[in-house]
């Protein structure tokens, strides 16, 4: 999905997997480096290979998985660590403007607190809104400077959307966008409708996570549909200059979609991609709120 973003992304944060069990969290750990494999933060003197597969190998000489350790809930025993990059959420403040607004704020605390006002009411009241306003400036003038332009216009291919997605009236394209979202009703996503039940498929013996991937490419259960699916779907991978046999290629994240003539070329084939998409999840039965 964002494969070249995150490659370019230098900020890393901790993402955390929980589960009932070792397995069940280092099997959500493994099928997100799967998905996206150039999010992950691979510690020097490792390979990418060599690290993926030690966080899924259970260690002999120290019992237990590489960064899985015991969590205190009745539910969720277990959770797992994977280092991953991330975007800036925020525009950077000049130091200048940084210092004002760390003033206002001490200033608005003292002034609760002198006056016994709840600090809640007051952040919400004039902290939040006046922060609001400094970085809907900062991002402003950083974009009217023009500085920011260049950037724009490259991330372009990452965030942007086919407008199928909304135009198509198929029912199941709603399947397709709650599955784009991570909200559709396989276990990955829907685990927390039925804690006891985890995240492992319920359709096969293979005590594999139910993900995207899992079920469109892997499960048994589904083989009698998939096959007539991958047959349509394959050369259109390849007329479309889509990866094959990827979660990626199946749900329409495609960074070509942002060039307008490849969008126009395209539109009636990216159409019967989705038709046979759609006609893969009406013909598995796997969903039931459409």
């Amino acid at each position: 999905m964002c494969k070249n973003w995150y490659e370019k992304s230098s900020h890393d944060a901790v993402k955390y997997f929980y589960g009932p069990s070792e397995r069940d969290v280092v099997n959500q750990r493994d099928a997100f480096v799967k998905t996206f494999p150039s999010c992950a933060v691979v510690p020097k003197k490792e390979t990418f290979e060599s690290y993926t597969s030690s966080l899924k190998v259970r260690n002999d000489e120290r019992p237990g998985f590489r960064l899985v350790y015991p969590h205190d809930s009745a539910t969720n025993k277990w959770r797992a660590f994977l280092k991953t990059r991330v975007s800036v959420h925020f525009p950077l403040v000049p130091e200048t403007r940084y210092k004002h607004i760390r003033n206002f704020a001490f200033k608005c605390r003292d002034d609760c607190v002198d006056d016994n006002y709840p600090l809640l009411k007051a952040f919400r009241g004039k902290m939040s809104y006046a922060l609001t306003k400094v970085y809907q400036t900062v991002q402003w003038e950083d974009l009217a400077s023009g500085t920011t332009s260049d950037s724009f216009c490259h991330l372009r291919g990452d965030w942007y959307h086919d407008r199928l997605l909304h135009e198509k009236k198929d029912p199941y394209m709603r399947v397709i966008r709650k599955c784009r979202l991570g909200r559709s009703e396989l276990a990955i996503h829907s685990f927390y409708h039925n804690p006891h039940l985890g995240r492992v498929c319920r359709f096969c013996d293979g005590n594999h996570v139910e993900s995207l991937e899992h079920f469109f490419f892997k499960c048994p259960h589904f083989s009698s549909q998939r096959k007539p699916f991958l047959k349509k779907a394959n050369p259109l991978f390849k007329k479309l200059g889509l990866p094959p046999n990827h979660i990626s290629s199946c749900l329409g994240f495609n960074p070509q979609i942002a060039s307008n003539s490849y969008r126009k070329r395209t539109k009636a084939m990216r159409n019967d991609l989705y038709q046979i998409t759609c006609d893969f999840l009406r013909q598995s039965k796997r969903f039931k709120f459409v």
